[in-house]
């Protein structure tokens, strides 16, 4: 489990708070929650959680999360429809190119919801909270990135 603290978009005095899981045995299925992550101060990327661990370094805690990267280059055939319908496609990475980020750089959880005949595709869903919608209204998505 993993709780992130975050300022509402609307009001930045406002605390919300995400709780994240990373379970391989969730009510009978895996649930491992995505989240969205700060690149840079311009960039955000999606990921998705595998594993959240804590190390030591000259005394002091770090906590860190295994994530697999949504940030690939959609391909051309779908960007022209999920533009006339509003919609934000993110397209993963394989879970061999996993990496490791500090849980500081996690702004908040996310949800994405994969299509049917696509393995490494999936749509974000916007509407999870007033929140996440104006966010993503101001986010731009980095690909590629190189952590």
């Amino acid at each position: 489990m993993l709780k992130v603290n975050y300022h509402g978009i609307l009001n930045s005095h406002e605390m919300r708070t995400d709780i994240l899981q990373v379970n391989p045995c969730f009510h009978g299925h895996a649930g491992y929650d995505y989240v969205l992550i700060k690149v840079d101060n311009n960039h955000c990327m999606f990921g998705q959680l595998l594993e959240v661990f804590g190390i030591t370094f000259r005394g002091r805690k770090y906590y860190m999360a295994l994530v697999i990267p949504f940030d690939r280059p959609v391909p051309l055939l779908n960007q022209q429809r999920d533009k006339d319908l509003q919609l934000k496609r993110v397209r993963s990475c394989r879970r061999s190119e996993s990496v490791v980020v500090d849980t500081e750089t996690i702004i908040r959880g996310a949800l994405l919801m994969r299509e049917d005949d696509s393995i490494d595709e999936s749509l974000v869903l916007e509407a999870i909270d007033d929140d996440f919608w104006w966010r993503m209204k101001s986010v731009k998505l980095a690909q590629n990135v190189n952590m």
